[in-house]
């Protein structure tokens, strides 16, 4: 299944990660290649929860 969203890095914008419909993580280490930031982000139902 093709991502149909992106989970960008909140520090440069980068696209991290695909996002489908049906993502949930919690507290998932996602790192940036291009700053070198690790965020741990709330996603439920391929969206980010604050």
């Amino acid at each position: 299944m093709l991502p149909n969203k992106w989970y960008c890095c909140p520090y440069c914008g980068t696209k991290i990660q695909g996002l489908t419909v049906k993502s949930n993580c919690d507290n998932v280490p996602f790192y940036c290649k291009k700053c070198k930031q690790t965020t741990m982000p709330k996603i439920k139902n391929g969206k980010v929860v604050k």
